[in-house]
């Protein structure tokens, strides 16, 4: 098309009368039942961390839901690099540390507790420096599962 592109691309919805915080979304994730549906993930700047839904089939998007992520029932800050949903509604997320051994893949439940913490192997981490995960992908099938990374 031609002309100025329309701004902004993508809004909040209120929840309790106030519009879903969020900025930085460093993470992003079609959800594997619904076409019209992706998940992002709040920055460590943002902390406590947040899975937030984003409705596509608006224009512009909307930022519609927030799920808090919470472990032994307490809300958890998480440099959160990458996310992918499951089909099983929960989520993987990369989680990129101050230094190669504090990189993780957090496997997140649909209610937003986290199920497990999965370190990167040694000889792996120990090359990554200040640098570490960027990004995930689950993925699925009849043969099992597997999850991608991508490191910096």
């Amino acid at each position: 098309t031609t002309g100025k592109p329309s701004f902004p691309s993508i809004v909040s919805a209120d929840r309790d009368g106030k519009p879903i915080g969020w900025g930085a979304l460093g993470a992003l994730s079609a959800d594997p039942k619904d076409p019209n549906r992706l998940y992002t993930a709040t920055d460590i700047a943002y902390g406590p961390a947040r899975i937030l839904g984003v409705d596509v089939a608006q224009k512009p998007a909307v930022i519609d839901t927030e799920l808090p992520i919470t472990e032994d029932g307490k809300p958890v800050t998480l440099d959160t690099e990458g996310i992918s949903a499951r089909p099983d509604g929960g989520f993987v997320l990369a989680v990129e540390g101050e230094d190669g051994p504090g990189n993780q893949l957090v496997y997140v439940a649909a209610d937003g507790k986290i199920e497990k913490r999965m370190p990167l192997p040694k000889d792996i981490a120990a090359q990554l420096g200040s640098n570490g995960l960027e990004g995930v992908a689950f993925q699925s099938s009849s043969a099992g599962n597997a999850t991608w990374l991508a490191l910096q």
